[in-house]
């Protein structure tokens, strides 16, 4: 049976992190291209696997399906040195200096390069663009403070902000953010947390 706990949980400016976690069998890469964060979830398996975490100043994007991301510039590099490795040899004159790619790698039908990278996605003016309508990419936008990550080595919950109690969290900890408030010169969110217990409705805040 599930243990739902209603509490509160208090933590200063730097005992929590926001951030996007990859999930096991996957290694992470973290990455800026054009001041937005990306955080690369590269698979051990297979490039159509990967998938991305793009931060931008309002969203999140989890882009699924996608085998790698570039800048423009990086790209025309990697066209003129490897030209063989995309599926189109010519190179896309349309894109502007400050757009974020990202290629996905497909069956090319020739026997000499058997696959080839095809652009599937193009963000840029705050916005995702897909190149190809058939493609198998799929984006959904996720909140950018849905997920905190506790990186203080033990952090005590709070029935109220004067009461502690004896449950807390760990560093590592993942929690959803659901709602940030501020009062009384303290941020405090609500969050949810899932583990052996689930906290749920619940608040943590930081102090400012």
């Amino acid at each position: 049976m599930r243990v739902i706990i209603f509490l509160i949980l208090l933590f200063a400016w730097n005992s929590a992190v926001y951030a996007h976690e990859c999930d096991e069998d996957y290694s992470k890469i973290e990455m800026s291209i054009n001041n937005n964060d990306i955080t690369w979830c590269k698979s051990r398996f297979s490039m159509q696997d990967n998938y991305f975490f793009l931060k931008t100043n309002i969203l999140t994007y989890k882009i699924e399906h996608s085998s790698f991301v570039t800048s423009v510039d990086d790209y025309y590099s990697s066209l003129n040195n490897n030209s063989e490795l995309f599926c189109s040899k010519k190179k896309i004159t349309s894109l502007n200096k400050n757009e974020t790619l990202f290629f996905t790698l497909y069956p090319s039908g020739n026997n000499e390069t058997p696959y080839c990278y095809s652009l599937d996605l193009r963000y840029f003016d705050g916005k995702i663009h897909l190149a190809k309508y058939n493609s198998d990419v799929k984006v959904s936008i996720l909140d950018l403070r849905s997920l905190g990550v506790i990186n203080k080595d033990k952090q005590y919950l709070y029935s109220s902000p004067n009461n502690i109690t004896k449950m807390y969290l760990v560093k590592g900890d993942k929690v959803n953010i659901l709602e940030e408030k501020n009062e009384k010169g303290s941020v405090w969110y609500f969050i949810n947390y899932k583990g052996k217990k689930s906290i749920c409705g619940s608040k943590l805040t930081r102090l400012i």
